[in-house]
């Protein structure tokens, strides 16, 4: 088990990019709440980035509630016949462990 400085150094990452490869969402969200706090201080120069994520989440929840809630999730399962590999090649033991 990692002592408590090994965790908190572990937070910060080495690159900009590793998290996001690497699948860290610890240091994603670290990012995440840095970028944040440098955008709110820098003022008037980061407003165009502020209404630009806020244009874009806007636009991803329209999509995301178009013909209802729930409606990508309960098509996302689906793929035409012809695209499906037969059932018999399917194994539990090829699923990751969760």
């Amino acid at each position: 088990m990692p002592r408590r400085s090994e965790f908190l150094t572990d937070i910060v990452p080495n690159s900009f990019f590793g998290p996001f490869v690497e699948g860290n969402i610890l240091q994603v969200i670290f990012l995440a709440v840095v970028f944040g706090i440098a955008i709110k201080l820098v003022g008037k120069t980061g407003e165009p980035i502020v209404t630009a994520v806020g244009r874009l989440t806007a636009v991803v929840f329209k999509v995301l509630s178009s013909p209802g809630p729930g409606w990508p999730a309960a098509a996302a399962p689906w793929s035409p016949p012809s695209s499906r590999p037969p059932t018999s090649t399917w194994r539990w033991s090829a699923c990751p462990p969760i």
